[in-house]
């Protein structure tokens, strides 16, 4: 008998995500030794100082806290804009793609200025998959703008992810509200055959080059997986239905808004 996603909910076991997670982490640190040691040479001769970064995150201001390792992709003067985010929008920053260097975009595309985050799973801050870390004045901006989506937030718990439904499928046109939708989705939902689910697409969009963050704003399209290891595992995968559910709920939720808005308007 196959099993969806929707239908794992019982499969959840944080001892064995802990132990996957190191294991896991362990195993490919070793394994991309070399490219991480390229990488950081690389970084060293184009910036001329410390290849990499670390940046205080977590879920919100209060939950899981930490400092985030990344690689330098970008100059200083270029990073403090991004923390201190002038325009408010904490999921779209085009603006500075054009301020990267043809490799840096290259490890943005691939999702390879990430790669140090392996330690961060290592030492036990971050998950291969949970809610995306926002960087503390993002996490400002969204206490003060939607105070409601924060509180939410703050009720998870689970681990920053690495990847995740969010990072793989949100919209960030949408804004708090689906960002918040899939973390909880996540949240409710979270097993071992979601987790290596979700692992297996983040590889192939970085074998793509089809990685997106809020400065590249590639399009995320949903698609099916199929894989052998999913197969042996009579698991079927279609994160449609996911998606779908949430869009659903979003269209649901702004009808609300609409009406609040317009009741105001008549008041």
């Amino acid at each position: 008998m196959e099993l969806s996603i929707l239908e794992m909910g019982q499969l959840k076991n944080p001892t064995f995500k802990r132990a996957f997670d190191f294991l896991f982490a362990l195993l490919l640190i070793l394994l991309t030794l070399p490219l991480q040691i390229f990488i950081m040479v690389y970084l060293f001769i184009v910036f001329k100082k410390n290849p990499f970064f670390l940046q205080r995150r977590g879920l919100t201001l209060e939950k899981k806290l930490f400092r985030i390792i990344k690689y330098r992709t970008l100059d200083d003067n270029y990073l403090i804009q991004i923390v201190s985010n002038k325009d408010r929008d904490i999921f779209k920053k085009p603006l500075l793609r054009s301020r990267l260097n043809p490799y840096a975009l290259w490890l943005r595309k691939t999702g390879l200025d990430e790669l140090p985050q392996l330690y961060n799973i290592l030492f036990g801050n971050m998950s291969f998959v949970g809610p995306r870390p926002l960087m503390i004045s993002d996490l400002l901006i969204l206490k003060k703008a939607n105070a409601y989506n924060y509180e939410i937030r703050n009720q998870l718990d689970c681990k920053p992810g690495l990847t995740g439904l969010w990072q793989l499928f949100g919209d960030r046109n949408r804004g708090s509200f689906n960002l918040v939708s899939l973390d909880t989705f996540y949240h409710n939902n979270q097993n071992f055959y979601l987790d290596i689910a979700l692992v297996l697409y983040s590889i192939s969009r970085m074998l793509q080059g089809r990685n997106s963050d809020a400065i590249l704003m590639l399009r995320n399209n949903v698609e099916y997986v199929p894989n052998l290891i999913l197969k042996i595992l009579n698991i079927k995968v279609n994160f449609n239905e996911i998606i779908e559910k949430i869009n659903y709920n979003y269209l649901i939720e702004k009808g609300k808004q609409s009406q609040v808005h317009e009741s105001r308007r008549n008041a």
